[in-house]
């Protein structure tokens, strides 16, 4: 086998990774290789709802997601390919006072952090949402400035333009482990033999802390399978991006009118196989036909299950690691790896660049663990908010 070399070397095909190979390649970092053992795109990147949000309960979120979306308004532009982003809106419902609570509190941190989210009475919810069926809503927040995208068409947008930048991507090339001496990073070995990298990011979801554990890294992560539904088309009817957080019943409606959901797994089990469950669709039925009874009836098209590499606090691990220099984190998403993608590619490239880490990321280091100062997210799909 042929032995290859980079200057970059990004293993992990997902939307995280392309964003990091694409812009490394703009900045003119030298060559930049990114390997997947699959397809590109195959793995989490595909099997989600593609959600876009500013409204998180925590300082270093909330402005990395602000940075993201920036990018993600113009993204169409820039990488000759309309990655279908649209600013519907995304609506958080409290039916409990905890949660109620909850969302006050996150709206009045957005708000001083320039988020323009804003807290909807029990009425204006039943006003916008008038085929929502609940005697128990007590408030929203929702905020105009967030959305959805389109995975796929996100993961084409940025494979074609890492290509026309020079990234040079090998699929089918599985990752065995990191190679690393006297605290540096060497390169990786592979299925395709040996590749050498000066810098390499593990941006590889679930399996990251496997690979990183392989030059003695321990990444606080697990794995948890998430399940995906999509009816058949329905008039239009909900506008926002819906997140019912007593239930965890995820809901947004697509441009042909196909209703993506999601809830909270009945299971919530440590795993990471990408099956399906009756048990899923039962639960999901039941929680449509009470909230949004109008959908009774409405054919299922297809579903499907990913997974969520998940951390304590519920916060991405990003950044440069303490004990092997060269070796870079983006892992940890619980579910926001597609949020943040576009601000990531950013931010990674100048830091790998210029060896000097942007303050965006400084609060997602892993060692924040070790410090006692997590970066706790109660908002998470599939975590129960009492």
């Amino acid at each position: 086998m042929t032995e290859r070399s980079a200057e970059v070397l990004v293993v992990g095909g997902g939307v995280v990774g392309l964003s990091i190979a694409y812009n490394c390649a703009k900045m003119r970092i030298g060559k930049v290789l990114l390997i997947d053992k699959g397809k590109i795109g195959r793995g989490a990147s595909s099997r989600n709802l593609g959600g876009v949000r500013e409204q998180f309960s925590n300082e270093p979120m909330i402005k990395l997601t602000q940075y993201s979306i920036d990018i993600w308004e113009k993204l169409s532009g820039e990488l000759q390919w309309n990655v279908l982003f649209d600013q519907k809106g995304y609506l958080m419902l409290a039916r409990t006072e905890a949660q109620a609570e909850q969302i006050h509190q996150n709206v009045k941190l957005q708000n001083s952090l320039g988020v323009k989210s804003v807290l909807l009475s029990r009425e204006r919810v039943l006003e916008m949402l008038p085929q929502l069926k609940s005697d128990d809503v007590i408030c929203a927040s929702f905020n105009n400035r967030d959305g959805s995208v389109h995975h796929d068409a996100v993961l084409w947008g940025y494979e074609r333009a890492a290509r026309r930048m020079g990234v040079e991507i090998l699929e089918d090339v599985e990752c065995f482990k990191f190679v690393s001496s006297s605290g540096e990073i060497k390169g990786t070995e592979t299925s395709a033999g040996l590749i050498l990298a000066k810098k390499l990011v593990n941006a590889t979801g679930v399996f990251s802390k496997d690979l990183a554990a392989t030059v003695g890294v321990d990444l606080p992560i697990k794995s948890y399978r998430r399940e995906v539904v999509v009816t058949e088309s329905y008039k239009h009817f909900l506008k926002p991006v819906f997140w019912d957080l007593s239930t965890g019943l995820l809901l947004s409606q697509t441009l042909r009118g196909e209703v993506l959901c999601d809830t909270r797994d009945p299971w919530n089990e440590e795993s990471r196989e990408t099956t399906v469950s009756l048990t899923f669709i039962k639960k999901l039925a039941k929680e449509l036909h009470e909230l949004f009874p109008q959908l009774t009836g409405l054919n299922l098209l297809r579903q499907w299950s990913g997974t969520y590499d998940v951390t304590p606090d519920g916060s991405p691990i990003l950044g440069e690691d303490d004990t092997v220099k060269g070796l870079y984190f983006a892992s940890g998403f619980t579910g926001h790896g597609l949020m943040v993608a576009p601000a990531l590619g950013r931010l990674f490239s100048e830091y790998i660049s210029s060896g000097k880490k942007p303050e965006l990321l400084r609060p997602f280091r892993l060692s924040r663990f070790a410090e006692g100062k997590p970066i706790m997210e109660p908002l998470v799909a599939g975590r129960k908010l009492s």
